[in-house]
């Protein structure tokens, strides 16, 4: 049509003799000289919504992405050993920037190339659940399916979900290895060991944060248990709290799941336990003492929570479920960000459990009667592992009757005086197993 505005200029915010005017905010003006496709407009909406923040505004004409676990699906694992996880990911109008993958719960890896996988090591037999999650480009997320997957070998610790015995390094016996931040220094432990222990210097920040929140995100109920010998004067942080030796902040979100003293010099300080807030849920009334090894441990339920020092209860304090949160770290060592505090400490042997031990496990772990080691559950899949002499059956259900029979087809039997796990005899002919009902 030809051109009626004699020329004049666009006006963006009112109408050109100024009658009708807008109020508000407007961050950006896009004019083609053609109409746009279909595909060319979609992207020009990602373009805007990525760069403003309009993900919300525009979740209803983004299409969802895709995600799938691949493998392993369908298989029987064997630990201990290791395995990958292959994830196929896709949006149909974007892109994804990233994937989630989980086992048991606790991130394992969020990747951001395809294609998407983790590598995951298998210290013990037991069921194992994985799922991921994938993120496109408008911030819309999408789970796969859970696969679940019977893992045979030697039954895990009863409810240990991560296990960093500190030996010179973040590795974790149990659950995710943590990363060493700023470099702190292998020592030798309570018992004299070189290397066996890590020296923390709060004026130097250094700590150990373990990814998805080492097994304490959403946690309902559990055990937190170490060693610590806090050394000289502590980092201040927020709240009266000096030389943290754990914890997990999410600046302007939540501060939670923190062991500290209540005082700069351990000659005169006890430990607090802050649960889901800045205030302390617990202070004890034991004196740690400067340069002194001491066994700390608090339990947690929806109800309430306990502090212990060298295996003996000190206190009672309020519960509840800890803060959700699988991107912000556990800290070892420190309660990092704006609240926090770093240790000048020794850490030794950091166990978390998923369940509340009992007042005798925690006296024996002070003891050395246990470690977080020897508290052993049997797995909850069967499981197959080698034993002298012979082979180590285990199930899970208690209720399930193992039989056996020299063919595959029969005739089954009842396995005499059968236990839970079972050690199969050498004989002269081979033998199959299955489970049946009671």
């Amino acid at each position: 049509m030809p051109m009626t505005d004699g020329g004049n200029p666009l006006k963006i915010g009112t109408r050109p003799d100024f009658v009708t005017r807008f109020k508000g905010d407007m961050a950006e003006l896009v004019i083609y000289d053609r109409a746009l496709s279909a595909s060319e407009r979609r992207a020009v909406q990602r373009y805007l919504a990525e760069k403003y923040g309009l993900a919300a505004t525009l979740t209803a004409s983004n299409a969802v992405p895709t995600v799938a676990i691949t493998s392993p699906v369908g298989q029987v694992l064997q630990a201990p050993g290791n395995f990958t996880i292959n994830v196929d990911a896709a949006d149909a109008d974007g892109a994804i920037t990233g994937v989630q993958i989980f086992v048991n719960g606790s991130l394992a890896t969020n990747d951001t190339t395809s294609p998407y996988s983790a590598n995951v090591q298998l210290n013990y037999g037991g069921r194992m659940t994985i799922r991921a999650v994938a993120t496109d480009n408008l911030g819309v997320q999408t789970s796969s399916s859970t696969v679940t997957l019977c893992v045979q070998g030697a039954g895990a610790p009863a409810g240990l979900v991560g296990y960093w015995p500190l030996d010179g390094n973040a590795d974790a016996v149990v659950g995710l290895n943590g990363v060493l931040v700023s470099n702190a220094v292998a020592v030798a432990d309570r018992n004299g060991t070189p290397n066996a222990a890590l020296l923390f210097d709060g004026t130097l920040s250094q700590r150990v944060e373990i990814p998805g929140g080492g097994g304490l995100s959403g946690a309902t109920q559990g055990t937190i248990a170490m060693w610590v010998k806090w050394t000289g004067p502590q980092d201040a942080g927020f709240g009266g709290s000096f030389g943290a030796v754990l914890g997990r902040q999410r600046d302007g979100a939540f501060s939670a799941d923190i062991i500290n003293l209540n005082n700069a010099d351990p000659g005169l300080a006890t430990v607090q336990w802050r649960h889901n807030n800045a205030n302390p849920a617990i202070t004890g009334g034991t004196i740690v003492g400067d340069d002194s090894w001491r066994h700390i441990a608090v339990t947690f339920t929806p109800t309430g929570s306990q502090l212990f020092v060298d295996g003996l209860p000190e206190s009672t304090g309020t519960g509840g479920t800890l803060q959700t949160d699988a991107v912000t770290p556990l800290a070892i060592g420190a309660w990092t960000g704006g609240g926090g505090s770093y240790c000048t400490a020794t850490i030794d042997d950091v166990g978390i459990w998923n369940r509340v031990l009992s007042p005798q496990e925690i006296s024996d772990l002070f003891a050395g009667f246990s470690t977080p080691l020897n508290l052993l559950v049997q797995p909850d899949c069967l499981t197959i592992s080698n034993a002298t002499p012979g082979i180590t059956l285990r199930w899970g259900d208690g209720s399930a009757i193992l039989q056996h029979a020299t063919d595959i087809t029969g005739p089954w039997e009842d396995v005499l005086n059968q236990t839970n796990p079972y050690t199969v005899p050498a004989g002269p002919t081979q033998q199959f197993y299955r489970l049946r009902s009671p």
